[in-house]
């Protein structure tokens, strides 16, 4: 943020950059998902070798890496 009270990682497919700042296109957070082996997630997007998921069992949603899931048949 341009205060400096924020920062963090944000990827740049939301970003408009305008010169030496930028404008973010939409909401975002990084928030990563623990999961554990055999745990059954909904896959809701796609950015960047991570997907968001929700957890079946209880609805709580954070991003997963991509390698670390397998589609359930």
């Amino acid at each position: 943020t341009l205060d400096r009270s924020l920062e963090g990682w944000v990827p740049e497919q939301i970003i408009q950059v305008q010169g030496e700042s930028g404008i973010i296109l939409e909401d975002y957070t990084a928030k990563e998902l623990n999961v554990n082996i055999g745990e059954k997630v909904i896959g809701l997007r796609k950015l960047n070798g991570w997907i968001w998921c929700e957890k079946e069992s209880n609805g709580e949603a954070g991003w997963v890496p991509r390698d670390h899931l397998k589609m359930d048949k």
